[in-house]
């Protein structure tokens, strides 16, 4: 039985309140050379695998103040 992952999605409010920055900055971030590619740009904005953005802000931002 092969097990399946659950895909969990952000779109740019989340990714500005896992970033803990504004919406415009996470934006700014989210353009970065090597920041992952979103999956699809929909209607409302475009929407990232939240694995990815989490893998890339460990590798990339370090803790936040209140994990140290």
């Amino acid at each position: 039985m092969s097990s399946v992952r659950q895909l969990r999605l952000f779109g740019m409010q989340e990714l500005s309140t896992r970033l803990r920055v504004s919406r415009q900055r996470a934006d700014k971030i989210s353009r970065q050379k090597g920041f992952p590619e979103p999956l699809a740009e929909l209607e409302r904005g475009r929407v990232w695998d939240a694995d990815d953005v989490d893998s890339w802000i460990a590798a990339n931002r370090g803790p936040a103040p209140d994990e140290l």
